[in-house]
């Protein structure tokens, strides 16, 4: 049903792959530079701009790796909220479990190599404390399932009747 996908993707092995991926295109990139080097020695005015052509291209290519990986860090370091998609995903597990009837305010966040997911339930009116806590506990598990048992979850869950879950709005994550 979920893949069970581990946030171990941390900003270390983001540059290991970075690196690895560079080190295959390193040979292209040594091979375009000594063309280019070599095109200046060549006779004729059209050649010799052939470096300089290289070297913009290679800092171009430079410039992008760079702006990814600060792109990446800069979202950690702000704790953003994880994509769309792990939304989503997130969302329809929380919807799935058994005696939840909706939920509200996802607030989702990346904490180094874990996520921290925080959500409101709601549950049926007639449930008395021990089942909604019950049910809380089932919709961690499933959510730990997915993203390892070091994941940080916060299930409130509220009476179907209310659905403005209140306390996730006074505070802010």
């Amino acid at each position: 049903m979920f893949s069970r996908k581990r946030y171990t993707d941390d900003i270390l092995s983001e540059v290991d792959f970075y690196t690895r991926r560079s080190q295959i295109r390193s040979l292209l990139l040594s091979c375009l530079v000594t063309l280019g080097i070599g095109c200046t020695f060549l006779p004729g005015k059209n050649w010799v701009i052939t470096d300089s052509f290289i070297a913009v291209l290679l800092s171009l290519y430079l410039l992008g790796i760079s702006g990814k990986l600060l792109y990446g860090t800069t979202n950690e370091l702000i704790e953003a909220s994880l994509d769309e998609e792990e939304n989503r995903k997130i969302k329809e597990i929380i919807n799935r479990t058994e005696g939840v009837t909706g939920s509200s305010e996802l607030k989702t966040r990346k904490i180094g190599s874990g996520v921290a997911i925080n959500a409101c339930v709601t549950v049926s009116d007639s449930l008395n404390i021990q089942e909604v806590a019950e049910i809380t506990d089932q919709v961690e598990k499933r959510l730990k399932t997915v993203y390892g048992q070091e994941a940080y979850t916060l299930i409130k869950a509220e009476p179907d009747s209310e659905r403005n879950c209140s306390y996730l709005k006074k505070r802010s994550f």
